[in-house]
């Protein structure tokens, strides 16, 4: 049938007609996906192989970036928090030793928030870019279960 949806190319898929997906695929063999795609119905062999590839692809990017931008995301602030609390002890001991005027106790508190700041300036685009790969990475899976999808159907057929 006619695919014009994610959906119509898996009810296509789940039926088996490799001809309506071939019809669907060709008008936009520029894209990556649609390439490997047409390959793999063209080529009817080693499908295992283009199984393990795909799985391969999409576990490298998982497993590379996201951890390093997930850390980033979550500990940033934290760190941040820490120098403003050492910030804040260093201003209290200050005006507790009475040798500090306003200006200097501005100053250490001053800093002290600059430092929370430069925390949730390396939190926030880590946490942006986390969100933004994992949707990727989402998007990559679906495109595995596809290719898999299609390689069973050529397999049964």
């Amino acid at each position: 049938g006619l695919i014009n949806s994610k959906e119509d190319l898996l009810s296509n898929l789940k039926d088996g007609d490799l001809k309506a997906i071939k019809d669907f695929l060709t008008p936009i063999s520029h894209n990556p996906f649609a390439i490997q795609m047409l390959s793999i119905m063209n080529s009817k062999n080693n499908y295992e192989s283009i199984k393990l590839i795909e799985y391969s692809r999409v576990k490298a990017l998982v497993e590379g970036k996201i951890k390093v931008l997930a850390t980033f995301g979550s500990t940033a602030p934290f760190i941040g928090l820490l120098g403003t609390v050492f910030g804040i002890i260093v201003a209290f001991g200050e005006l507790s030793l009475g040798k500090a005027d306003s200006s200097t106790i501005m100053y250490a508190l001053a800093e002290a928030l600059i430092l929370t700041a430069v925390g949730l300036l390396v939190a926030i685009p880590s946490v942006i870019s986390f969100n933004h790969f994992n949707q990727k990475l989402k998007n990559e899976r679906e495109q595995v279960e596809v290719v898999q999808r299609v390689i069973n159907s050529i397999q049964g057929s």
